[in-house]
Protein backbone atom coordinates (compact mmCIF):
# COMPACT_ATOMS: atom_id res chain seq x y z
CA UNK A 1 0.00 0.00 0.00
CA UNK A 2 1.77 3.01 -0.88
CA UNK A 3 -0.49 5.25 0.17
CA UNK A 4 0.92 5.32 3.43
CA UNK A 5 4.06 6.77 2.19
CA UNK A 6 1.89 9.14 0.45
CA UNK A 7 0.69 10.35 3.04
CA UNK A 8 3.18 10.77 5.51
CA UNK A 9 5.05 12.75 3.06
CA UNK A 10 2.22 14.59 3.14
CA UNK A 11 1.78 15.18 6.88
CA UNK A 12 5.25 16.19 6.87
CA UNK A 13 4.61 18.61 4.41
CA UNK A 14 1.56 20.09 6.33
CA UNK A 15 4.14 20.01 9.28
CA UNK A 16 6.60 22.07 7.70
CA UNK A 17 3.39 24.43 6.79
CA UNK A 18 2.69 24.83 10.12
CA UNK A 19 5.24 26.90 11.78
CA UNK A 20 3.59 30.61 12.30
CA UNK A 21 6.16 33.83 11.71
CA UNK A 22 7.56 33.47 15.67
CA UNK A 23 8.55 29.67 15.28
CA UNK A 24 5.27 28.42 16.98
CA UNK A 25 3.33 26.17 14.96
CA UNK A 26 -0.39 26.49 13.97
CA UNK A 27 -3.36 23.42 14.34
CA UNK A 28 -4.12 22.50 10.71
CA UNK A 29 -8.19 22.23 10.50
CA UNK A 30 -8.26 21.06 6.74
CA UNK A 31 -6.26 19.81 4.02
CA UNK A 32 -7.01 19.08 0.25
CA UNK A 33 -5.66 17.26 -2.21
CA UNK A 34 -6.13 16.10 -5.60
CA UNK A 35 -5.53 13.06 -7.10
CA UNK A 36 -5.67 12.31 -10.68
CA UNK A 37 -7.66 9.34 -11.58
CA UNK A 38 -4.64 7.84 -13.58
CA UNK A 39 -2.30 8.30 -10.57
CA UNK A 40 -2.55 4.47 -9.06
CA UNK A 41 -3.98 6.14 -5.68
CA UNK A 42 -7.11 4.51 -4.24
CA UNK A 43 -8.98 7.96 -2.70
CA UNK A 44 -10.42 5.52 -0.10
CA UNK A 45 -6.90 3.91 1.26
CA UNK A 46 -5.30 7.71 1.30
CA UNK A 47 -7.95 8.58 3.52
CA UNK A 48 -7.93 5.70 5.87
CA UNK A 49 -3.93 6.09 6.09
CA UNK A 50 -4.18 9.78 6.76
CA UNK A 51 -6.71 8.80 9.69
CA UNK A 52 -4.23 6.59 10.49
CA UNK A 53 -1.78 8.46 10.58
CA UNK A 54 -2.43 12.25 11.59
CA UNK A 55 -2.26 11.20 15.64
CA UNK A 56 0.12 13.77 17.75
CA UNK A 57 0.67 16.29 14.44
CA UNK A 58 -1.09 19.65 13.84
CA UNK A 59 -2.91 17.84 11.51
CA UNK A 60 -4.16 15.37 14.45
CA UNK A 61 -8.06 17.25 14.19
CA UNK A 62 -8.08 17.85 10.24
CA UNK A 63 -10.43 16.51 8.31
CA UNK A 64 -8.74 15.23 4.30
CA UNK A 65 -11.31 16.49 1.16
CA UNK A 66 -10.02 14.61 -1.61
CA UNK A 67 -10.90 16.06 -5.18
CA UNK A 68 -10.49 13.63 -8.30
CA UNK A 69 -9.39 15.45 -11.23
CA UNK A 70 -9.96 12.93 -14.89
CA UNK A 71 -7.55 11.85 -16.74
CA UNK A 72 -6.52 13.82 -19.93
CA UNK A 73 -5.32 12.50 -22.99
CA UNK A 74 -3.69 13.81 -26.46
CA UNK A 75 -3.92 11.66 -29.95
CA UNK A 76 -1.16 11.65 -31.90
CA UNK A 77 -3.15 11.46 -34.85
CA UNK A 78 -5.65 13.66 -35.07
CA UNK A 79 -4.55 15.72 -32.13
CA UNK A 80 -8.05 15.66 -30.48
CA UNK A 81 -7.78 15.89 -26.44
CA UNK A 82 -10.06 13.48 -24.77
CA UNK A 83 -10.60 12.34 -21.37
CA UNK A 84 -9.27 9.26 -20.44
CA UNK A 85 -10.82 7.21 -17.60
CA UNK A 86 -8.58 3.94 -18.29
CA UNK A 87 -5.46 3.22 -20.38
CA UNK A 88 -5.23 1.18 -23.50
CA UNK A 89 -8.67 3.00 -24.71
CA UNK A 90 -8.74 4.41 -28.19
CA UNK A 91 -9.57 8.09 -29.06
CA UNK A 92 -12.42 8.60 -30.88
CA UNK A 93 -11.00 8.44 -34.19
CA UNK A 94 -9.83 4.85 -33.29
CA UNK A 95 -6.04 5.28 -32.75
CA UNK A 96 -4.38 4.03 -29.57
CA UNK A 97 -1.40 6.69 -30.12
CA UNK A 98 -1.93 9.59 -27.34
CA UNK A 99 -0.04 10.88 -24.63
CA UNK A 100 -1.35 11.15 -21.10
CA UNK A 101 -2.10 15.02 -20.20
CA UNK A 102 -3.70 15.51 -17.45
CA UNK A 103 -4.95 13.33 -14.72
CA UNK A 104 -1.47 11.42 -13.13
CA UNK A 105 -0.37 13.44 -9.87
CA UNK A 106 -1.54 14.02 -6.65
CA UNK A 107 -1.22 17.97 -5.48
CA UNK A 108 -1.57 18.87 -1.95
CA UNK A 109 -4.19 22.25 -2.90
CA UNK A 110 -5.06 23.35 0.38
CA UNK A 111 -4.02 23.58 4.08
CA UNK A 112 -6.56 25.41 5.98
CA UNK A 113 -4.90 26.80 10.16
CA UNK A 114 -7.18 27.26 13.22
CA UNK A 115 -7.33 31.11 13.99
Amino acid sequence: MHELSIVESLLDMCESQSLDARGGRRRITSVVVVVGCLSCVEPEALRFCFDGCKAGTQAEDATLDIELEAGVGQCEHCGARFEVTELHVPCACGAFDYAITGGEGLVLKVLEFEA
